[in-house]
């Protein structure tokens, strides 16, 4: 189950693409609109998280809005660091694409090892049973089996819901977008003509 669960949300995610993509051009590139997509995999989770053990088509259908929500995920922030790169050099002056890569880089490496780390503290809180034999069907304790439902579904969804709190104001839609990328290129212009030269009169 765990595989073709997995390979659901990921089929769904790829079939999604172009839709996203669809609706990023017909919102003229305003992020909150998709936000809602962001909102179903968020509703997703928290359902996930009471479905009853044993009873695998909630999980399946979930799977698939879950697809919906991650192709959304996987798109519109990279669609946003584009546009903030411009605006970026607008503001400052230069083009700063490397700092902005290593930054998410970093966190998102730095995010992966904190939840490694968090994840193995907790699930030995609860007693989660290693398997050191190579079976896979051991016996988890109730603890350990809430713990696992509880990372695996509620603290994804609030972690999401933070994340969405912080870029509902994200100011750049296609018009300021255009708007950004017209005073930049009026720079340039101005930035690539050369200063007159003026002649010391006194000198000669």
């Amino acid at each position: 189950m765990i595989n073709l669960i997995l390979a659901v949300v990921l089929g769904s995610a790829l079939l999604c693409l172009p839709l996203v993509v669809w609706l990023m051009r017909w919102t003229d590139k305003n992020p909150r609109p998709i936000w809602c997509e962001h909102r179903l995999l968020v509703v997703v989770l928290v359902l996930g998280s009471v479905v009853p053990p044993g009873n695998p088509t909630p999980i399946l259908f979930g799977a698939v809005l879950a697809g919906f929500g991650f192709a959304a995920l996987s798109t519109v922030p990279w669609a946003i660091v584009a546009d903030v790169v411009e605006a970026d050099e607008l503001k400052h002056g230069e083009r700063r694409e490397g700092l902005f890569a290593g930054y998410l880089v970093f966190l998102r490496k730095f995010a992966s090892a904190f939840a490694i780390f968090a994840v193995g503290q907790l699930l030995a809180a609860t007693g989660f049973i290693s398997s050191t034999s190579g079976s896979v069907f051991i016996e988890q304790p109730t603890s350990a089996l809430a713990a696992m439902r509880f990372l695996v579904t509620v603290i994804p969804a609030i972690a999401l819901a933070l994340a969405m709190m912080l870029a509902w104001r994200f100011p750049i839609d296609r018009e300021t977008y255009e708007q950004i990328r017209a005073a930049l290129a009026l720079r340039r212009i101005e930035d690539s003509v050369s200063p007159v030269t003026v002649p010391d009169v006194d000198a000669l």
